[in-house]
């Protein structure tokens, strides 16, 4: 393969964009492309879409689609790529996408952040104060700090998923 695309956020742009995932990924020049779907709600589970003809479609309608998918996981294929087949996989990623704008607007609310780029799928990318990074460690927070802190404030990347809950309890 010359090019590897990782496919962990495929799902999310695919919802941003309205697109399919051959438009998404093959209108680019790229052949072949990893769909990584456990991040999106199937269980340990990959695919490969290509838009070469493929004989390993697992259904009726994954032979049909010219982005074939593949599945390539340890579980049984029929069951953790059934997300992908009933579309459940671009729901759930427009979920995380819509968690991820909302969460962005009331970040940007509180004059102290600044988010970084625009929220256009499930993550977002935003300066906190040091002093409020540690309080939201020390209340359990779980984030990325992308980058070092610059002796005030401290790049994080904060990433919602189809798990994320509607509501939260502020205790």
């Amino acid at each position: 393969m010359k090019l590897h695309m990782d496919g962990a956020r495929l799902a999310n742009a695919i919802a941003h964009l309205g697109c399919t995932p051959a438009e998404a990924d093959m209108a680019r020049g790229r052949r072949r492309a990893l769909f990584g779907a456990t991040k999106n709600g199937a269980l340990g589970a990959e695919a490969v879409v290509s838009s070469i003809p493929n004989k390993c479609a697992t259904s009726n309608s994954a032979a049909r689609n010219p982005a074939i998918f593949c599945p390539r996981c340890a579980s049984s294929p029929r069951s953790s790529f059934c997300a992908l087949e009933e579309n459940r996989w671009l729901a759930w990623a427009a979920r995380a996408n819509a968690f991820a704008g909302r969460l962005a607007r009331g970040l940007a609310e509180i004059g102290s952040i600044e988010i970084v780029h625009p929220v256009q799928a499930s993550m977002i990318f935003a300066f906190m104060p040091d002093a409020m990074v540690a309080r939201l460690r020390a209340q359990g927070a779980s984030f990325y700090e992308w980058a070092p802190s610059d002796g005030r404030r401290t790049l994080v990347r904060l990433v919602t998923s189809f798990m994320t809950p509607r509501a939260t309890s502020s205790g």
